[in-house]
């Protein structure tokens, strides 16, 4: 599913939690990486944990289609949800995707944080039909999103 602009505020702080899969993608990477960060940090509370955040690279998962399920099905030994960090390129790794998405039995969420992704990415497509993923697209600022940014950034250090 598509994460309309209109929604995204609340979908950062609480992901519905039958999303297993969010895709982050855009021309500002930056905010991408800051989207994907604010959403983790609101489900793990040390990113640097390592029994509860794991980093993949597309590369490594489509030379081994089965390292994604492998990540998602391991434990954290303290409890808690985990998370999976995939540092998305041009690689297509919707078959490894679609495994995950058809997997029961964890509570592992994926975030893959990519680039400019085509409406023809192999990923994009997938997920955007997905009920149990979400996509949400990064765009340079405009007007509206740096008073939203402005707006929030004053709500933050309580200033008016």
């Amino acid at each position: 599913m598509k994460v309309s602009q209109r929604d995204l505020g609340q979908f950062l702080i609480k992901p519905q939690p039958h999303i297993r899969v969010i895709l982050v993608h855009g021309q500002d990477i930056g905010l991408v990486h800051e989207r994907i960060q604010k959403i983790a940090s609101n489900i793990v509370d040390d990113l640097a944990d390592p029994f509860r955040v794991s980093e993949l690279t597309g590369k490594q998962i489509r030379d081994d289609p089965a390292k994604l399920i492998d990540e998602a099905m391991a434990h954290s030994l303290g409890g808690g949800q985990r998370v999976i960090f995939v540092r998305l390129g041009t690689e297509n790794i919707s078959d490894s995707l679609m495994n995950l998405l058809e997997e029961q039995g964890t509570d592992t969420l994926v975030l893959l944080e990519a680039g400019i992704l085509t409406n023809a990415s192999p990923v994009r497509k997938l997920l955007e039909k997905e009920d149990q993923a979400a996509v949400v697209a990064c765009y340079r600022d405009n007007q509206a999103s740096l008073n939203s940014l402005i707006s929030e950034m004053f709500e933050q250090t309580s200033l008016r």
